[in-house]
């Protein structure tokens, strides 16, 4: 049985919350009572999610279109957020593009880096300090099944989400005994907007999650496991990429991306 959101407290925060994996969560902690900040970068799509919320759950919800790979925007959420607690923190935005790492632009790593990095790091210390001060309170990481083996045509995001998932099992076994409950989510191909863009015919050979079910997934650990590899047929499949030596198991990824991205590698 899953914890109701609102046993944490009042508010929950969530970045890229206005679709997807962010705005399923943000759907989450309306229906459970808390109300809701969101952050995403586009304004009008941004608008939209937010009246959503209001209408159907009652809840307050207040908005900032901020893009989110400057490296100001952590001071700015901080701020947008200053008067209230924060009680649920779902840091789910991200930037990220295939492509051959080398041919990559200086200007695209240091936006990967800033927010999926920076600003995960930077919110996960900020907010779990304020929990801790608490005694209370959730933090959920979202990171991805690729930082779990080496991604070729996706190795800076890939090398990002590894970092996220590493710090955040960390901090679980830190908050553990401060009343904070510490989750890092690793969703593998989630029926998202942006996702399903990619490339949706190869997609759906490879099966897909619906957001709702990725964030059942991961309340059901929440307060129970450090982290949640959100879709179960990944699961094994996973743990089998593990257990092969470890350039067959890259090679066997590579292959697979090179598959995935075909459209956007021709274009990069």
């Amino acid at each position: 049985m899953t914890k109701k959101l609102s046993e944490y407290g009042q508010w929950a925060l969530v970045t890229g919350g206005s679709q997807g994996i962010g705005y399923g969560f943000a759907e989450r902690c309306a229906a459970d009572g808390l109300n809701v900040a969101l952050v995403a970068r586009r304004e009008e799509i941004l608008n939209e999610s937010a009246q959503q919320l209001r209408d159907q759950y009652g809840v307050e919800v207040r908005t900032l279109a901020l893009d989110c790979t400057k490296p100001e925007a952590f001071d700015q959420i901080a701020e947008f957020v200053s008067d209230v607690h924060i009680d649920v923190l779902v840091n789910n935005v991200a930037f990220s593009f295939p492509g051959e790492f080398v041919e990559f632009k200086m200007s695209s790593i240091e936006k990967c880096i800033n927010v999926n990095v920076v600003l995960t790091t930077k919110m996960s210390r900020h907010f779990g300090q304020l929990m801790k001060q608490k005694g209370k309170g959730a933090l959920i990481n979202v990171s991805s099944l690729t930082g779990e083996v080496a991604m070729p045509y996706f190795a800076l995001y890939s090398a990002t989400k590894a970092c996220v998932s590493t710090l955040t099992q960390s901090i679980w076994f830190e908050m553990k005994d401060h009343g904070v409950d510490v989750l890092v989510i690793k969703p593998d191909q989630t029926a998202t907007e942006g996702f399903m863009a990619m490339n949706p015919d190869v997609l759906e050979e490879f099966g897909l999650q619906t957001v709702e079910e990725c964030v059942e997934e991961s309340l059901k650990s929440l307060g129970k496991e450090p982290a949640c590899m959100t879709q179960p047929m990944t699961r094994d499949h996973i743990n089998k990429t593990r257990a092969m030596p470890l350039g067959e198991a890259i090679v066997q990824n590579g292959t697979y991306m090179k598959k995935m991205f075909t459209q956007q590698l021709e274009t990069v």
